[in-house]
């Protein structure tokens, strides 16, 4: 089962490729920190961080910016903390309304690039990191107790799991 610095990763990916060539980056970046760390390096960096992250992907594929709340100062801090509390406070109602349980799984990525994980991850996940992507749930008319994490990138593209036909749940 990955943990949330792994997903981090897995949703910058998605964020950061073009869809017409999935590709993932051999190294990543940790800005301002450390640079060309492997995934599993990259993983164990993102743990080590004081908590909470902010996690933002930026454009060339691999290269994250993070930062601890605690390294911020002053008015960002708490513009950024007050952020954090509103994404904690609304988990438990988005995962009521898509019906997840904790136990069930969690399921991202692109066909034949699948991972799968707990939803319960997704509740450590955001706890530990802000990431600015939209998310949202949506469950599998198949296999039941499995939820797919729909990440938007922009105009309207909804990574995997998304049926047309049924809006996201919201979140």
């Amino acid at each position: 089962m990955i943990g949330p610095a792994a997903l981090s990763l897995h949703i910058a990916r998605f964020l950061q490729s073009d869809p017409n060539v999935p590709m993932s980056p051999a190294r990543w970046s940790l800005f301002p920190r450390l640079d060309k760390l492997s995934f599993a390096d990259a993983c164990a960096a993102l743990d080590a961080l004081p908590k909470p992250i902010l996690f933002a992907p930026l454009v060339q594929p691999g290269s994250i910016f993070v930062t601890s709340a605690h390294e911020l100062g002053g008015d960002v801090r708490d513009v950024w903390l007050w952020h954090h509390r509103n994404q904690t406070a609304n988990l438990d109602p988005f995962l009521q309304r898509a019906g997840a349980e904790a136990t069930d799984v969690l399921a991202f990525g692109r066909v034949n690039d699948v991972i799968e994980t707990r939803v319960e991850v997704l509740r450590d996940w955001t706890r530990d990191f802000l990431m600015s992507a939209p998310i949202t749930l949506h469950s599998d008319p198949v296999r039941r107790g499995t939820h797919w994490l729909v990440v938007r990138r922009g105009h309207q593209e909804w990574s995997y799991g998304w049926a047309c036909k049924i809006p996201p749940t919201g979140g």
